[in-house]
């Protein structure tokens, strides 16, 4: 007499194939809803963002990548200042590269940001860039009382 047990070992395939295949299902279901989530998120950021009052593409300089944006914290007292020179190997890159947590996060914790545009080695050999950001350092400061930033380089 032949002993039936759960089954061939091809239907054993099978249903392992149908497991598995249901558990990838629910793996991918959970990431789609992350991502998903991830993506209204950086939304809703992006749009809180575009609220901020900002002074955007503020010329320093007479090159057409001289400018820079600034975003001040909401605050009666004078705030400190982050500058963000964003990366690159001075051949490519842009101040629109501050992510939006990043600055949200700034300027949440009551500090200005300042995001600088420089000329690129292929405009204008180095050290054109670092002089580029020490001409945007100075008007930065320059606007310090206008802007409602703090010199904290005297203390």
């Amino acid at each position: 007499m032949r002993r039936h047990s759960f089954g061939s070992r091809a239907a054993v395939k099978v249903f392992g194939f149908y497991i598995l295949l249901f558990f990838s299902f629910s793996v991918f279901a959970n990431i789609g809803k992350v991502f998903a989530q991830q993506v209204s998120q950086s939304r809703r950021l992006a749009s809180q963002m575009s609220e901020i009052a900002t002074i955007k593409n503020y010329k320093y300089g007479p090159h057409e990548r001289n400018v820079f944006d600034f975003y001040p914290a909401q605050s009666d007292e004078p705030t400190p200042v982050a500058v963000y020179i964003h990366g690159g190997g001075f051949r490519n890159g842009s101040k629109d590269g501050i992510g939006n947590k990043t600055l949200k996060a700034l300027l949440d914790a009551g500090i200005s940001v300042a995001a600088f545009n420089y000329r690129y080695v292929q405009q204008a050999p180095l050290p054109a860039a670092h002089y580029d950001c020490r001409r945007a350092l100075q008007l930065l400061r320059s606007k310090a009382t206008e802007w409602n930033i703090g010199d904290y380089s005297q203390r």
